[in-house]
């Protein structure tokens, strides 16, 4: 079971505090890589920037509830790509 966060007395997800990191990391990172010149490689910026948010996402919500990537990865493994998709 995933355990809520209490921060000053109220109960917050960690999808949420992790949604929160992402947003505030993915500016610096963005600006970090365009003083790099890497987005001079990247056709579309805009699709970029969001794709490095949804990967600092996901990296943040692993980091946040270590059990979540087991638990998926785990279920993907043994029951298949079917099953992990479209099981309720």
């Amino acid at each position: 079971m995933i355990e809520d966060l209490i921060i000053d007395g109220v109960f917050v997800s960690p999808f949420l505090v992790a949604l929160v990191l992402a947003a505030v990391a993915a500016r610096p990172v963005g600006l970090l890589l365009n003083r790099l010149g890497l987005y001079r490689l990247v056709w579309n910026p805009g699709v970029f920037d969001a794709a490095l948010f949804f990967l600092l996402y996901a990296g943040f919500c692993c980091l946040m509830v270590p059990d979540i990537l087991d638990i998926y990865l785990t279920r993907f493994l043994t029951e298949g790509i079917h099953a992990f998709l479209f099981s309720h």
